[in-house]
C-alpha cells in the first residue's frame, strides 16, 4: 500500500492558504489469497460468484482526501484560521469483514480514513 501526502501553501502579506491532500493506493487481492480460495477445502470447485465475493472482501479501493485552510495574521502575535476538513466530503471505503481487525459497528479503520465527513474548524493562536 502506498501513501502520499501533498501540502501546498501560499503566503501573501498577512494571508495564508494551505491545501493538504492525502492519497492511499488501493489494496489488491494477493496471489496467496487467490490460490487459497481457488477451491473449497475439500478440493471441489467453489460455487459461482463465491470466489469474487471473497476477493471483494480482501480488496480496498484507492482513497484521497483534501483539506483547505485560510489564515490571517491580525498582528505579529495573533492569527485567525478557518478550515474545511474533508473538502469534497469523501466517504471512506467500506470493509465488508476483516475478521476482527475492524470495529464491527463501523467497518472502516478509523485511524486510516476520515469517517466523520466534511467538517469546519475555526481557531486563533496567540503567541507572546
Amino acid at each position: 500500500r502506498d501513501r502520499v501526502n501533498l501540502a501546498l501553501r501560499y503566503y501573501k502579506d498577512d494571508w495564508s492558504v494551505a491545501l493538504l491532500t492525502r492519497f492511499l493506493s488501493e489494496i489488491e487481492v494477493s496471489d496467496d489469497v487467490k490460490e487459497y480460495f481457488a477451491e473449497s477445502p475439500y478440493g471441489d470447485p467453489l460455487p459461482d460468484g463465491w470466489q469474487q465475493e471473497v476477493f471483494d472482501i480482501y480488496s480496498v479501493d484507492r482513497y484521497s482526501i483534501s483539506s483547505l485552510s485560510v489564515g490571517y495574521n491580525l498582528s505579529d502575535s495573533v492569527m485567525f484560521n478557518f478550515g474545511v476538513q474533508n473538502l469534497f466530503d469523501k466517504k471512506p471505503p467500506y470493509y465488508k469483514d476483516f475478521f476482527g481487525f475492524v470495529d464491527p459497528q463501523i467497518n472502516t479503520p478509523q485511524n486510516t480514513y476520515d469517517i466523520v465527513g466534511r467538517y469546519y474548524t475555526l481557531g486563533f493562536r496567540i503567541s507572546y
